[in-house]
């Protein structure tokens, strides 16, 4: 079954969405210039565009990646959260590093800042291989968020990112 909004439920839409932060529309709608660097947040995708901070890029045109989200309310210990004043995008973010994967560089559209988060993901990663809580850096609740919207929204956002994959894109 096919639906087509009408102008009454897009009118209702877009009342009800969030205003975007100044210049965020010109920084989705920027060119991609250059190539990823360690560090640097980006929007990544082939037929929907999602955010990825990259951790590291190899010489075989592949990077190591973690995803970032603007939905927190799934947050869990793995995921550190950025408030909005540390945000590019003036905009809390969630730092999904439980599913860090490995992405073609041709999958990056364009780069949306230089995110310098490095020791906080390498901490909240530390934590959790060491069992413990993380130190110095804000992240979800202590324990995994196991309801089903949490566990869907992961699946989705694996979903998203494997179309990147080396193994897939090809």
């Amino acid at each position: 079954m096919d639906f087509e909004p009408d102008d009454g439920v897009i009118a209702r839409l877009v009342a009800a969405a969030a205003p975007l932060p100044p210049g965020l529309a010109e920084l989705i709608a920027a060119p991609r210039t250059g190539d990823p660097q360690v560090s640097e947040l980006w929007r990544v995708g082939r037929h929907e565009a999602q955010l990825a901070w990259v951790r590291r890029v190899f010489p075989d045109g592949v990077a190591d990646v973690i995803p970032v989200t603007l939905q927190v309310q799934h947050a869990d210990v793995n995921w550190l959260l950025l408030p909005p004043e540390s945000s590019p995008l003036a905009m809390e973010l969630g730092v999904v590093t439980s599913l860090r994967t490995h992405i073609v560089v041709e999958a990056f559209l364009n780069r949306m800042a230089v995110l310098p988060i490095g020791p906080p993901v390498a901490e909240v990663m530390a934590a959790v291989r060491d069992g413990r809580a993380p130190v110095g850096v804000r992240t979800g609740p202590v324990e995994p968020v196991d309801d089903q919207a949490a566990f869907e929204f992961r699946q989705s956002l694996r979903a998203v990112y494997y179309p990147l994959t080396p193994s897939a894109w090809a």
